[in-house]
């Protein structure tokens, strides 16, 4: 029989409290000592954190220490712009101020010579020994003029009567002339001028031609042509939608066949006697007439007239068809008063010289073809009328020439066989070139 007996080894724990620090630790001595060393504590973690406290807080110094300089830039700036502003706005002032002087040292010098230029005027309407003649004209009007008006003309009747030594009738002081009182202020107007006056009616203009034929005084053609001023040219304001004018407004370019209408820029008067005018075709109109030339009322005429194809919208004109030889006047509301046909030289050129020529002393228009003169057109045609063109042709132009009158060297007179009659029912039946619809036959 085997008797197995456990004993079971009592730890210094269980033996005695006080060997827990001496014999334990003796007789475990050598299982310390056969362990591995235990690693020491970390520290570059917690060395690491530090550094990186201290460089966030030395990146948030340099921060702002780089905002203060910015901001100590952006003031240095704001200074230097409201300095600079300040310069300029002493500077626009001074200039300003400066600019202001001149201004007003050059309105007085322009408000001396004007004080001068008066005065010299003053004393060329007003010399001192000028003459003042007190009138009184048929008892109705009272006008005064110098003696050196009323005597320009020294070998008419004018001169005559008021010559320094011829006694003059007075009444109240006022030297007493026994005419109609609106003829002889018109001429009183014509002398000042040199021009003739505008006139109201036909009636006004007979009246001033006959107090100048009273006076014997010189009026016409003659004496008109010497008084011409700058040529004519054609007028943007009356010229057809289907017309080109070239710069310079002295040609004026057709085409198509739509034909169209345009005016001179002043009217035919006495100080505007003649006109003439270079007509070139390239293609001519499928019809017979290429081109309408004569005198017309403008006041009378509209835009949508300068395309129209019938009388009725070409009010108070003289028109003479070139190319078929026929003469046509309206009055005006547009009605045919006097057509007839056979006028002037039926020869037809691709380059022709076309004229007109307005007597306000017979108050007639005469037409010119390639420097003939072709009679007399028409009769009692009142001044003030304008050159107006009418481009019947598909392709060419038309210009202005520099001609102030007729070319006594070229240009031939024809017999004037052939005045225009008053157009009447009658004669619309037995004149080919009259239609009763009122429209142009072409």
């Amino acid at each position: 029989l085997f008797l197995v007996f456990f004993f079971k080894q009592k730890t210094a724990y269980e033996m005695q409290r006080g060997l827990v620090g001496s014999e334990m630790c003796i007789r475990d001595r050598h299982e310390i000592m056969s362990s591995p060393p235990l690693p020491l504590p970390i520290q570059q973690p917690i060395s690491r954190i530090a550094t990186d406290k201290d460089q966030a807080v030395s990146d948030n110094s340099l921060s702002g220490q780089q905002l203060s300089l910015l901001l100590q830039k952006i003031k240095n700036l704001v200074n230097t712009e409201k300095n600079q502003l300040a310069l300029d706005r002493e500077t626009n002032i001074r200039k300003e101020a400066e600019f202001n002087k001149f201004r007003d040292e050059k309105l007085q010098e322009l408000e001396t010579e004007k004080m001068v230029w008066n005065k010299e005027k003053l004393a060329l309407l007003q010399p001192e020994k000028m003459e003042i003649i007190e009138m009184n004209v048929g008892g109705t009007l009272k006008l005064s003029a110098t003696r050196s008006v009323l005597t320009r003309y020294q070998n008419s009747l004018l001169t005559a009567f008021f010559s320094s030594g011829n006694n003059l009738t007075k009444i109240d002081g006022k030297v007493y002339i026994d005419r109609d009182g609106e003829p002889f202020s018109l001429l009183i107007s014509f002398l000042r001028s040199g021009k003739s006056p505008i006139f109201q009616s036909e009636n006004q203009e007979t009246a001033f031609r006959n107090e100048l034929n009273y006076w014997q005084i010189p009026f016409g053609p003659s004496y008109m042509d010497q008084q011409c001023g700058d040529p004519m040219q054609f007028d943007p304001q009356f010229c057809a939608s289907t017309l080109n004018l070239e710069p310079g407004n002295r040609i004026v370019k057709k085409i198509g066949l739509n034909h169209g209408i345009v005016f001179a820029n002043k009217p035919m008067d006495s100080s505007e006697t003649f006109i003439e005018f270079r007509v070139l075709i390239q293609m001519r109109y499928r019809g017979k007439s290429n081109l309408f030339v004569g005198l017309v009322d403008k006041s009378c005429y509209t835009p949508s007239s300068l395309i129209s194809t019938f009388w009725k919208d070409s009010p108070s004109s003289y028109y003479w068809d070139v190319w078929s030889g026929k003469l046509t006047a309206t009055d005006k509301d547009g009605n045919l008063k006097a057509s007839c046909q056979g006028y002037g030289c039926p020869c037809e050129e691709p380059e022709t010289n076309i004229a007109i020529r307005y007597d306000p002393f017979h108050r007639t228009i005469i037409f010119y073809k390639n420097n003939i003169e072709q009679g007399v057109a028409f009769k009692n045609v009142r001044s003030g009328l304008y050159p107006a063109l009418d481009l019947w042709f598909h392709t060419g132009n038309v210009e202005i020439l520099a001609s102030k009158q007729p070319n006594q060297a070229s240009y031939l007179q024809l017999p004037r066989k052939l005045i225009c009659l008053l157009y009447t029912s009658d004669a619309a039946d037995d004149t080919p070139c009259v239609d009763l619809g009122g429209r142009r036959i072409i």
